[in-house]
């Protein structure tokens, strides 16, 4: 059973009695026009409303409208004194980007032969810059899964 509330009568010898309510309605209907004066696409006054919050969210390629490029050199080069048994290799990189096109990590997902190529090449990737992905128009945070592949270039 839920309360009532309570009633409110005039004090004697008033004529009627004021609430509330009718202020509280004319102060939305003000503040509801003194939004209406922003003109969408127009800039807002810093108090016009909560700033932005930026998407945490790392979208995968199908998600994207803009993939990201990269956008420097990948310094891959020759790795001094690794060996490889057969001269080949093969590193699959998971790599975080953020909307300003920064690494932000880059995990090995698999690798073949283990313990050769995969320090070189997740340190490549660390220091790479990309473009960054675009949604609906937007930067936006992405994830790139990346296969890397090394063959002996003197048997080619």
């Amino acid at each position: 059973m839920t309360p009532e509330p309570p009633v409110v009568s005039a004090p004697a010898g008033a004529e009627s009695l004021t609430v509330a309510a009718p202020r509280i309605e004319r102060r939305k209907a003000q503040e509801s026009r003194a939004a209406a004066v922003f003109v969408e696409g127009a800039p807002r006054p810093a108090s016009a409303g909560p700033p932005e919050i930026p998407d945490p969210t790392y979208y995968g390629a199908r998600q994207l409208d803009v993939y990201p490029v990269l956008a420097s050199t990948l310094r891959l080069g020759d790795r001094e004194g690794a060996p490889t048994p057969a001269g080949i290799g093969r590193v699959l990189l998971l790599v975080l980007i953020d909307a300003e096109g920064l690494v932000n990590e880059v995990s090995v997902v698999e690798a073949e032969p283990t313990g050769v190529f995969e320090e070189h090449t997740r340190a490549a990737f660390q220091a790479a810059r990309f473009t960054p992905a675009l949604k609906n128009g937007r930067p936006v945070k992405s994830r790139l899964l990346v296969a890397v592949d090394y063959s002996d270039s003197a048997k080619r």
